[in-house]
């Protein structure tokens, strides 16, 4: 049934919409992309686990743990080559700023407060995952697992770009670094604030978001059916899952800034617009 439904899903694929266009060539809408394929792929593989955790649960959280362990140290080395290791001449003129760690506008104070508050609520979690063994011999672990596997792809596709290997955000970092080579400054399209980057502005800021988004979402997306499972009532269970999805928006800002690189010398903007310097504690 599940190579069935794989297949089904291949030939869904195939399908496709027209979309009418004046000017350029005709679009098509897929009813699934490859994303899509790769969630789906995963989440049977999820369900696979249930197997192997009413029979050696400890074993088989180690084993998905290494799993982890290996993809949040690809995305970090990944992360890293692209957004420090890129030559000059790929440097981005701008970029979009979706967490308050790569936003320069906001008050270290205030990042570092949300980070303590990821970090505490990230134990707890870790706590409660190791601390379920008794529940999952209950009559309701597959009920609270398979529906955690819904929860699963649901916020892997919403928050999951980085599990699917899209880099998009070392864009932002790239454009810093290159700010701090140059000595340029980053501009803050909405509200025309310029900001100088310091190093260990950029230091600290990349540690407390690769920590947050490479290590913390990357883990939780990957072993929530096995912590949802572990809910002693229905009501529990929507407890957990709002809790987890509350922990992994936590660093989101309500809405994107947009940041422009103003390269030293550059005449494009006002000398008038004031350079606020930011400094880490």
């Amino acid at each position: 049934m599940i190579w069935m439904a794989l297949a089904m899903a291949f030939l869904a694929s195939r399908r496709t919409h027209q979309v009418a266009s004046a000017d350029s060539e005709a679009l098509t809408t897929r009813f699934f992309t490859g994303s899509d394929l790769v969630i789906l792929a995963y989440n049977v593989v999820s369900l696979w686990l249930a197997y192997g955790l009413q029979h050696d649960y400890n074993m088989c959280l180690l084993l998905l743990i290494c799993g982890v362990s290996v993809k949040v140290a690809a995305l970090n080395i990944r992360m890293t080559k692209q957004a420090f290791y890129e030559p000059i001449d790929r440097r981005p003129e701008s970029a979009n700023v979706s967490s308050i760690y790569q936003d320069p506008g906001m008050s270290h104070m205030r990042t570092t407060m949300i980070m303590a508050c990821q970090a505490l609520l990230s134990i707890f979690y870790v706590h409660g995952l190791f601390d379920n063994k008794e529940q999952v011999f209950s009559h309701q672990f597959y009920v609270f697992y398979y529906s955690g596997v819904v929860m699963q792809a649901v916020l892997i596709i919403q928050n999951g770009s980085l599990l699917l290997g899209d880099l998009s955000s070392a864009n932002v970092w790239m454009m810093f670094a290159h700010e701090v080579r140059e000595s340029s400054c980053v501009l803050c399209v909405g509200t025309g604030s310029k900001y100088t980057i310091t190093r260990c502005f950029l230091a600290y800021r990349y540690s407390a978001w690769a920590s947050a988004k490479l290590v913390g979402q990357c883990f939780v997306m990957l072993t929530l059916p096995t912590f949802l499972c572990s809910s002693e009532s229905y009501w529990d269970f929507m407890l957990n899952a709002t809790a987890t999805y509350f922990v992994v928006q936590l660093d989101d800002l309500a809405s994107e800034q947009e940041y422009q690189l103003i390269v030293k010398g550059s005449k494009s903007r006002s000398d008038a617009d004031a350079v606020v310097e930011l400094h880490a504690p």
